[in-house]
């Protein structure tokens, strides 16, 4: 009966509305997050902000090995780009903070779901298994060259029992019937030792 009362309480759409909610706070904060990662990029390049995270490794560096070097010690017609360059990087690394950010939000709603983080992992596990895996596309009807020249990259069309495929390259010694899988970008066609890749173009 208790087995039978926590089914109920996990097909209750009341719960699931709880979670929907939370992740859909979880993901207004990761956008304000972002935004605020980018506004701060700006406000360094327009001279409200004074300094960047590039600004406190250059410290840290510079206080562990002394290797701290002048822009007076560089010759002006070099000191110009590369004092753009490090600006324009060092605003670029405000921004870069919205990357780890990121993450972690979508790892906060995985989470919540999942339901555990048990169950997050298991699903991440299982969505790169599943990743690992060829699929099967049908078997193999025909082939025909699609584009091809002397200035142009050579692809193959591919057409199988259930689609067509666009290939890079060309395909010649491959036999009408052969099963055809996708496993990522690549598209396999045969099986065993006599089995080929291909990457996919569309």
């Amino acid at each position: 009966m208790k087995q039978d009362l926590q089914d109920d309480t996990s097909l209750n759409p009341l719960g699931d509305s709880k979670t929907a909610r939370a992740s859909e706070s979880w993901v207004f904060w990761g956008v304000i997050g972002c935004w605020g990662a980018v506004g701060a990029a700006v406000l360094y390049w327009v001279g409200v902000i004074a300094v960047s995270p590039l600004d406190l490794a250059e410290w840290i560096v510079n206080a562990a090995y002394g290797t701290e070097v002048a822009v007076e010690d560089i010759h002006n017609f070099i000191a110009g780009p590369l004092l753009f360059i490090r600006e324009l990087f060092a605003g670029l690394s405000w921004a870069a903070l919205g990357i780890p950010w990121v993450g972690f939000i979508r790892y906060r709603v995985g989470v919540i779901e999942a339901g555990s983080k048990e169950a997050y992992h298991l699903k991440v596990r299982k969505a790169a298994e599943d990743a690992a895996k060829a699929a099967p596309v049908g078997l193999l009807v025909g082939v025909g060259i699609s584009r091809g020249g002397f200035l142009s990259s050579s692809e193959t069309l591919v057409e199988t029992s259930e689609g067509f495929f666009r290939v890079s390259g060309l395909i010649r010694t491959v036999k009408k019937g052969e099963p055809v899988f996708t496993l990522g970008d690549q598209l396999l066609i045969g099986e065993g030792n006599s089995q080929k890749r291909y990457t996919v173009v569309s």
